[in-house]
């Protein structure tokens, strides 16, 4: 019998090697309950041992029934590790968590991959659609995940039990017991209509002059100007920008799920774009690069040399983090807007800016890099046109009472020559 020490989320967990009847050898995770830190190692490493003598003499095991839920899903997860990018892995780890904070409960800590049916699942769905929120945020009174994102667990959950067949650990007839996972849809979550929220006019003139002077200004502007996700924004490089032909492209993006992580790609083929520089963004641009050229003589060895458009004094590229907490506070202490604003906000605003001036669908998906039938674009698209057709409604009464008015001014005035 063999085993190790390892970390899984916050805690250490023994990993004991057996082996099944043909001589495949199976890891078992098993909890120490002993959270990392450095005055618990010893601990956690004496309960190894503990574990290792009691399973001395008891190295083959039921390879029919050897993995609990929780425990597969993290060898499933070391499975995809070489196979997928580090911001992909990052994504399934969140989402093993989600299996963990489920299949870690009382009533299902013991429950084996191979007796996971499609009742539970659907359990398992619910709970996170109610209370699947590992981090609870002040004011925020849905402890519930989103639909999306449940559908993303979903699949990872459908992917970890196709590699339980495929690993022959469950699933002995797959045509007489197929995996449960693809039988479950996620259900619909019932929630309260959220407001839709993006800048108009009126808005963004309040939003900019609010942002003045704040080291993020050039930053939220030109996220807005272009309708940029945050990855994109904070991804812009100078290396992808030439102000002489006064052309700026989109291929580079920079994300963080646990750890930051940089791309020289972008999410699809549409966000892969090439903007134009007109003369006010020309002047964002040149002045930021002045001033980085002058940090760069002032901080001189200590001056962190990036290629990224946004940094701070000393070079370091802004946190993925730092524009979103940033934008939050200015919005909630700004008068005139709305409270509920998000900064991915701003590429809603940049479409409804340009539906208010008339662009049409096709070229604001284009611009924004939209796939075409993009209904997130469409749904933003539609609310602004209906905002201008309330214009044109309040627009008409205007013209329609004084054209009202004036027809029964003259009426008056004939009346009154009638009469004399």
């Amino acid at each position: 019998m063999t085993g190790s020490l390892q970390i899984k989320g916050r805690y250490y967990y023994a990993v004991l090697n057996f082996y099944d009847s043909k001589g495949k050898r199976i890891s078992r995770w098993i909890p120490t309950k002993c959270a990392v830190d450095k005055n618990t190692k010893r601990k956690a490493e004496r309960i190894l041992n503990q574990l290792l003598a009691e399973y001395d003499g008891h190295e083959i095991v039921d390879d029919s029934k050897n993995l609990k839920v929780s425990d597969f899903a993290w060898e499933w997860l070391r499975s995809k590790e070489d196979a997928i990018e580090g911001s992909t892995y990052d994504s399934y780890y969140s989402n093993v968590q989600h299996i963990e904070q489920f299949f870690g409960k009382e009533e299902y800590k013991d429950l084996y991959v191979e007796d996971l049916t499609c009742d539970v699942i659907e359990k398992f769905y619910i709970f996170l659609l109610k209370y699947g929120k590992l981090v609870k945020r002040k004011n925020d009174d849905d402890p519930g995940l989103s639909r999306k994102y449940v559908c993303e667990i979903s699949k990872n959950l459908k992917a970890m039990l196709d590699y339980a067949h495929d690993k022959k650990v469950i699933f002995s007839n797959k045509d007489e017991n197929p995996n449960p996972a693809r039988l479950v849809k996620v259900p619909k979550k019932r929630k309260t209509q959220v407001e839709f929220s993006y800048l108009d006019d009126e808005d963004s003139a309040i939003f900019l002059n609010a942002i003045k002077g704040h080291v993020l200004e050039q930053y939220f502007i030109i996220t807005l100007f272009y309708g940029l996700r945050r990855s994109e924004a904070l991804g812009l490089r100078w290396k992808a920008i030439n102000l002489k032909k006064r052309v700026l492209v989109i291929k580079h993006t920079v994300v963080k799920n646990r750890r930051r992580i940089e791309k020289d790609r972008t999410k699809n083929d549409e966000s892969h774009r090439e903007y134009p520089i007109p003369d006010f963004v020309y002047e964002l641009l040149t002045g930021i690069l002045q001033k980085q050229r002058e940090n760069r003589r002032l901080f001189g060895d200590e001056y962190f040399d990036s290629d990224y458009v946004f940094t701070w004094d000393d070079g370091r590229p802004f946190s993925t983090d730092y524009p979103t907490k940033t934008f939050k506070k200015i919005v909630t202490r700004t008068e005139g807007l709305d409270e509920n604003l998000r900064l991915h906000d701003l590429r809603a605003s940049c479409v409804t800016l340009l539906a208010q001036e008339g662009y049409t669908l096709k070229e604001i998906q284009k611009w924004i890099g939209h796939a075409e039938n993009s209904e997130e674009t469409l749904k933003v698209y539609m609310r602004a046109k209906s905002k201008v057709k309330s214009n044109i409604g309040a627009d008409l009464s205007g013209k329609f009472s004084a054209l009202m008015l004036e027809k029964g001014m003259e009426e008056r005035d004939n009346f009154n020559k009638l009469s004399s």
